[in-house]
């Protein structure tokens, strides 16, 4: 007869990584499988990727591959479709990485209203992502005018506008909806789509082109409006 030792046991060769030092525990060959890899590569097509609507329920996957190429991948092999297939597949799915993903419960963009206009965030695997973002805003706004606020703000909304511009280049909008299946084989899309994905990443570090069809022209409040418009 099994005791509760037992089946806490049993459950604790089923459970999935909370760290990428545990993945490595169940699967130690993690690491050579992405220590093959070019990193920059690699890292720009999964930051890419995170970008499609087609795979926001598996963007706990991509997030965890992207983690564990920083920690590991130092070689000089390109991440092609059929290689990514099999480590984002395969490889993470022997360390159990995939029981992670939940189903979609939340949008995929959100809008972020600040003091200095709206911004579009990427969700990711947050809930209510764009309404946490605009507390930590608000609270750095009513500190008193001086350090650290002002350096503190310049790089929140520095890093707003990079935010901004990757998602319409990604040809979304506010309240975006994603789709896909969790826990199953992540369909990648095909070499030219997922070519763009990774030239969307690329392109935040070179200069804009594109006018205002990338930097839309913002409403700049005063910092006794309220931030947010009523939900």
């Amino acid at each position: 007869m099994n005791t509760p030792d037992d089946l806490a046991a049993l459950l604790a060769t089923m459970a999935p990584p909370a760290t990428p030092a545990e993945a490595l525990v169940i699967d130690a060959a993690l690491e050579a499988n992405f220590g093959a890899f070019d990193q920059l590569p690699l890292i720009l097509t999964l930051a890419g990727l995170q970008t499609e609507p087609a795979l926001q329920a598996n963007l706990v996957r991509l997030e965890w591959a992207t983690r564990l190429a920083l920690l590991h991948a130092r070689g000089d092999r390109e991440p092609d479709r059929d290689a990514l297939t099999i480590l984002l597949n395969d490889m993470l799915a022997t360390a159990r990485i995939p029981l992670l993903e939940d189903p979609i419960e939340d949008v995929m963009v959100e809008p972020v209203c600040t003091p200095r206009g709206e911004y579009l965030l990427l969700t990711g695997t947050w809930e209510k992502a764009g309404y946490y973002t605009e507390t930590v805003i608000g609270a750095f706004w009513s500190l008193p005018d001086g350090e650290p606020k002002s350096e503190a703000l310049d790089q929140i909304f520095a890093l707003l506008d990079l935010s901004d511009l990757l998602v319409r280049r990604a040809g979304l909008d506010r309240y975006a909806l994603g789709w896909g299946t969790p826990q199953s084989a992540l369909a990648l899309p095909p070499g030219r789509v997922a070519g763009l994905c990774r030239a969307r990443i690329l392109q935040l570090a070179r200069p804009c082109r594109c006018g205002a069809r990338c930097r839309p022209a913002r409403a700049v409040h005063s910092a006794s409006q309220p931030l947010c418009r009523p939900r």
